[in-house]
């Protein structure tokens, strides 16, 4: 069959009805772009059956041709495919026909009958036409993504063309089944074989439970001949001990008898010490009364007599000061005199030298007549007339010059007195810095005594406070030791019970090496804070005895039961599991730490410090602990400094009752450092007691007079130096003012020099004038010049002038200096009386501190007279009361010798009496041990009737257990009532022991230990035995089941291997099907590529062509694995596929389409533009196979724009685009009717 024509009708661009072909063995479909080539493909796919969306459209009314929004939803399309028989022209044809409703809705049709899509698709199948391998068709670009396929994606095509794909769901259904099959066979064959091995422990489970009950009859056994003989061995030791325990208690009695004798004549004795001590201490009261007295007297004394000597002191020293005022004030006076003497007879000089004066003016040798002086006046007036500018001048320079004169004078008058005065300081200073450096002096000697006072007084009372410091610090220690010791005595009176657990631990020290002794006696908390959290976290395990192995725990627990001495819990170092130390919870911040790291303990206990602790975490706080615990997790369970403690569970302990008093138990063991401690404490108390201070009472009243005199002293300095600080500070000024005044007076010289010439000169000029005047006049009267008369008169009466100022200058300098003198005694008088009056004053007050000093005397001495007595009374009362207590202590020598004699006889009874309850209590125990657990014993007499079970008599446990604890009784509190009438009804039964061998009837008592060791070894070896069976004691009930469940096993074994077979079977009937299907594919296709990729590729320059070959993966089922396709171009190299160029893989392509539809020939094959990527060789080829192909058996339709793929068809069908209808049309050219040649 081949496809004749297409017949469209209103599909895509194909609008109304269109006929296009016929189609011969090669046709060629042409037309330019968009005229519809593509929706001829479409076409042919669509009749074909595929899927709407693979057609370019998202539903099938997308594909019906709509020219128009008024034809668009009204039209319906259709697709007919007319087959027809090349073989046989007058063959029907076969009409393929699909058709789309206005609605959207697809029917199929064979020759005009409506068909199924299962229907038409199996005709299509018969046909070669496979929808879903699409074996008919090439799409445009398709080429190369088959080239492209993966191995996986080739293999589901060769699947699809050979069929094998029809049989996927049944090949996945078998291979179900007999996975299931074959899982149901190996569940019960492995449930067959867990079940024989079952069976087998069983079978071994029951044989345990035989001979664990073999065992426990032996042990049962073993016990009660233990128990007999222990009976027996106690029998024979209370029957010794009632006979020790009667000669003891006369040995007591008697030694009671004479110990209170002993303490009655103590007693009266005590009294008489008591008296003796009485009257001692009233002696030594009215003593310490009267040193109190005496010593209240004595700094009164001492002060009074400091008093009396600073007031002697400054008595002298004021007469010193009074001594020296006086002389001062002498020499004031003295001087005053001289000076009013000296002002005296400078007066009566003066005096004298104005008479002389006036005497000298009556004698004068120039004397003029009255014509002379007429003339003289006229002259002088004449002269006065013409010289009356050059007299101004003169008369003014004369005026400058005597004024700066007087002025020059007046300076050095001041200087004068000035360094007068200057002198008058100057003495003053020196005497006033005298008499500051002697008070000085005596203040420094002052001072320095009163330091050493001070010093003294100092050390004393340092020496007074250190040994009170002392005395309070020892004090405190002592009662600090003592409230230790008060505190540890009262628990020591709790635990005293425990003393003999305690000896016994120490005697086992001594008989077994390998104990190490109790937890708490070995390790200690490193600070007290720690121990309240240390006593928590170890709680039993603090009283736990610490051995090196378990044989050593298992000998000490001997001797305990056989002493009947108290529990204990004994710690291996050997055998204990020690959790391993998390080293994390050694880094915890805030404080944290492990609970071991708190605790000092000897390294050898390190194991069992481990064990009582483990990796216990200790807080500050109880927030701490929580925070540990719950919010970060780092520790599984944390106590706090007070005791809670907080586990990862949640769970949390706190406030147990008594922790606070068991964590005292830790300087329980430090008694005996305490009591040591005490007694040192108390010596060096009593040391520092008897020091004896010096008395502070005089030397601080010393020290009260030397500072009120270096007061006094110091006062007078003061006033010295401030009367010289005056007196500099006036000299300062008298030698600034004495300097100021030197220069005034050096430049008033320099001015008075120049004002001297000046009047010289204008002198000369008046005398020239003058003289001129004065010629004829001074010829007359015989002169040189007229100022000869003058000079004379006026020389005269400068002198006299000149006489008087010097007279007024000494009067003045006398009279400054008698003023300052004057003012000078009177302050020396002034402080002459001053100190006059103190001098009395301190002559009164010595006298009153000597009258005090005279009485207080001599209460002292009367007071002291007594002490004295009284020290004699009270040490004639000491050696008194010392007699007696000497005697007393020889008394009390022989009690205690009695006393102790007593105690240990004492101790004697007791222990007997204990040794003997403990008999009976053992006894007891045994009997109540053998009624509870139903071990028969052999009465003679009575039976277990009378053995009663009351609550007082302690239990004790005659098992034996290899754990790393080993308990026994305690054995106090059984001396009741009840207890001693329980004991008696139990001493009427009798045992015979006739069933005890010999040997163990008189085994000595040295010897007990070794057979009780034989006895013990026995039960611990069968014990032990015991324990490592651990039988099962269901065993038969079980062994019984697991064989009716191995019967049942086996027949369902069966089955499933039966059908297992049959579903393994089926599979593989599949398996091979569609492993033949795939490999004739296969095969088929693998052969005739390389003929085709061969044909296609030969060329002159190669005409061996290229090469091409299939390949699997999985050649036992090669639908699972992927195929490999690969193609080498000719003179090429072997590359990959994907690394091929795009002719180069598009010829590899046709190759292999052409290869799979040889395997199973559509009618035709639609080749849709294959030949974009081809150049015309290559195209040539192609065209050559193709033409070759093609015949009755092959039609090949290609869609081309290239003319040297189509120009070698046998017709053309050409497409294009009718302009007015808006559709697409065709047109069909038979080439077969032109020549070759017109074609080319």
């Amino acid at each position: 069959m081949r496809l004749d024509r297409l017949e469209l009708e209103n599909f895509k661009s194909y609008g109304g009805h269109c006929v296009i072909g016929p189609f011969t063995a090669f046709s060629a479909v042409i037309g330019p772009n968009g005229s519809g080539k593509s929706n001829l493909m479409d076409a042919i796919s669509f009749v074909l059956g595929v899927r709407a969306r693979e057609l370019r459209g998202a539903q099938l009314k997308d594909l019906i041709y709509s020219s128009d929004s008024a034809t668009k939803g009204k039209l319906r399309a259709k697709v007919s495919a007319v087959f027809v028989d090349a073989n046989d022209e007058d063959a029907d044809e076969l009409i393929l026909s699909r058709s789309i409703s206005a609605k959207g809705s697809s029917d199929y049709k064979i020759n005009g009958k409506a068909v199924t899509w299962e229907q038409y698709d199996e005709r299509l199948q018969s046909l070669g036409l496979l929808v879903k391998a699409k074996n008919f068709l090439v799409f445009q670009g398709d080429v190369e993504n088959i080239a492209a396929k993966s191995p996986k994606q080739l293999t589901q095509l060769f699947e699809q063309i050979s069929g094998s794909a029809a049989l996927r769901d049944e090949y996945e259904a078998a291979k179900k089944a007999r996975d299931e099959a074959e899982a149901d066979h190996l569940f019960f064959q492995q449930q067959k074989k867990g079940l024989y091995t079952e069976r087998k422990q069983y079978q071994q489970q029951k044989e345990e439970a035989d001979r664990f009950q073999q065992l426990q009859d032996e042990l049962a056994a073993t016990r009660r001949e233990h128990i007999l003989w222990q009976l027996y061995n106690i029998e024979q030791d209370m029957t010794e001990e009632s006979d020790a325990l009667q000669t003891k208690l006369k040995t007591f009695n008697k030694l009671t008898r004479k110990g209170e004798a002993a303490k009655a004549t103590l007693k009266d004795h005590n009294k008489k010490v008591a008296a003796a001590a009485k009257a001692r201490m009233n002696a030594k009261k009215d003593l310490k009364n009267q040193e109190k007295k005496v010593h209240k007297l004595t700094p009164q004394h001492v002060a009074i007599q400091t008093k009396l000597k600073h007031a002697k002191g400054r008595l002298a020293a004021n007469a010193k000061l009074l001594q020296s005022a006086r002389a001062d004030q002498q020499r004031a006076d003295e001087e005053v005199h001289e000076l009013q003497d000296e002002l005296e007879k400078v007066e009566a000089a003066q005096e004298r030298y104005d008479n002389t004066l006036a005497e000298e003016s009556q004698h004068d040798e120039i004397q003029l007549g009255q014509e002379e002086m007429e003339m003289y006046n006229q002259l002088k007036a004449k002269a006065a007339s013409e010289t009356h500018d050059l007299k101004t001048t003169c008369d003014k320079a004369t005026r400058l010059y005597e004024a700066k004169q007087r002025e020059v004078q007046r300076e050095q008058k001041q200087k004068e007195e000035i360094k007068t005065k200057m002198a008058a300081l100057e003495k003053e200073i020196a005497t006033q810095s005298e008499r500051l450096k002697r008070l000085q002096e005596n203040l420094n000697r002052q001072q320095k005594d009163m330091q050493q006072k001070e010093r003294d007084v100092q050390r004393a009372k340092q020496e007074r406070q250190e040994m009170t410091q002392q005395k309070g610090e020892l004090s405190s220690k002592i009662e600090t030791v003592k409230a230790s010791l008060r505190e540890a005595n009262a628990y020591r009176k709790e635990s005293a019970r425990n003393r003999r657990l305690n000896d016994a631990i120490a005697t086992m020290k001594q008989l077994f090496p390998g104990v190490h002794g109790k937890m708490i006696d070995l390790c200690e908390p490193r600070h007290s804070r720690y121990k309240v959290a240390v006593t928590v976290i170890m709680g039993s395990n603090m009283d736990a005895v610490v051995v090196d192995s378990s044989d050593v725990a298992m000998e000490c627990l001997k001797y305990l039961r056989e002493n009947q001495i108290g529990t204990a819990t004994f710690i291996p170092l050997e055998s204990v599991k020690v959790k391993d130390v998390k080293e994390h919870l050694r880094q915890l911040p805030n404080g944290s730490k492990l609970v071991r790291d708190v605790i000092d303990f000897p390294p050898r206990i390190e194991r069992a410090v481990q064990y009582a602790c483990g990796n216990a975490v200790v807080c500050e706080t109880e927030k701490e602990a929580k925070r540990l615990v719950f919010s970060e997790g780092a520790a599984s369970k944390t106590v706090s400094l007070k005791g809670t403690v907080i586990k990862a569970s949640g769970e949390m302990q706190g406030g147990l009752a008594g922790v606070e008093m068991k964590a005292k138990r830790w300087d329980e063991k430090n008694v005996d450092e305490l009591r040591v401690q005490l007694s040192q404490l108390e010596t060096k108390y009593k040391a520092v007691a008897r020091k004896r201070v010096p008395d502070t009472g005089e030397d601080e009243a010393q020290i009260e007079g030397l500072k009120s005199l270096c007061k006094t002293v110091s006062h007078h300095i003061d006033l010295t130096q401030s009367t010289l600080a005056s007196r500099e500070k006036d000299l300062k000024a008298l030698r600034s003012a004495l300097k100021t005044t030197e220069d005034k007076l050096a430049a008033a010289e320099q001015e008075l020099e120049q004002l001297r010439a000046q009047h010289e000169a204008a002198q000369q000029k008046f005398n020239e004038a003058t003289d001129a005047i004065f010629a004829s006049f001074c010829r007359r009267v015989k002169l040189q010049n007229i100022r000869e008369y003058e000079d004379t008169r006026l020389a005269r009466a400068e002198q006299m002038a000149n006489r008087k100022k010097e007279f007024a200058k000494q009067i003045t300098a006398l009279k400054a200096t008698l003023d300052f003198e004057k003012k000078t005694a009177s302050g020396f008088a002034d402080r002459v009386a001053s100190l006059e009056q103190k001098h009395e004053e301190l002559e009164n007050e010595k006298e009153k501190q000597e009258k005090a000093l005279e009485k207080l005397g001599k209460d002292l001495d009367r007071e002291t007279k007594r002490r004295d007595e009284l020290l004699a009374i009270v040490k004639e009362k000491q050696e008194a009361e010392a007699e007696l207590a000497a005697e007393m202590k020889e008394l009390q020598s022989k009690i205690r010798e009695n006393a102790q004699h007593r105690a240990e006889a004492q101790k004697d009874l007791t222990n007997s009496r204990t040794r003997l309850d403990k008999l009976c209590a053992r006894r007891h125990q045994h009997y109540k041990y053998c009624k509870v657990n139903g071990i028969p014993l052999p009465f003679a007499s009575g039976g277990f009737k009378q053995v009663q079970d009351e609550e007082e008599v302690p239990a004790i446990s005659t098992d034996v257990s290899m754990s790393t604890s080993y308990t026994s009784i305690e054995g106090n509190s059984i001396n009741t009532d009840v207890a001693q009438r329980l004991y008696a009804k139990e001493a009427e039964i009798e045992l015979t022991f006739d069933e005890l061998p010999e040997d163990l009837l008189d085994v000595p008592e040295e010897d007990r230990d070794a057979v009780s060791r034989e006895f013990v070894d026995r039960m611990q070896k069968t014990q032990a035995e015991l324990e490592h069976i651990a039988p099962n004691m269901r065993a038969v009930e079980r062994l019984a089941d697991v064989r009716e469940r191995l019967q049942q096993s086996a027949t369902s074994f069966q089955e499933t291997l039966e059908r297992s077979t049959k579903a393994a079977d089926a599979f593989e009937e599949i398996r091979a099907e569609r492993c033949r299907l795939f490999r004739d594919a296969f095969d088929h296709v693998q052969n005739d590529i390389k003929t085709i990729y061969k044909a296609l590729t030969e060329s002159p320059s190669a005409p061996a062509g290229g090469t091409a070959y299939l390949s699997l993966e999985n050649s036992d089922d090669p639908f699972l694995g992927g195929v490999k396709y690969n193609a080498m171009p000719p003179l090429k190299r072997f590359r990959d596929m994907e690394q091929l160029s795009g002719g180069e893989k598009t010829v590899a392509a046709l190759a292999l389409l052409f290869a799979l539809h040889s395997y199973k020939p559509a009618p035709f094959f639609i080749l849709d533009e294959i030949d974009a990527a081809l150049d015309n060789q290559n195209v040539n080829r192609v065209v050559r196979y193709i033409r070759r192909r093609t015949g009755a058996h092959f039609q090949c339709i290609v869609i081309s724009l290239k003319d040297t793929f189509f120009s070698h068809a046998e017709s053309l069908v050409g497409i294009y685009r009718d302009p007015k209808q808006q559709c697409s049309r065709t047109l069909t050219v038979d080439l077969t009717q032109y020549p070759e040649e017109h074609q080319a």
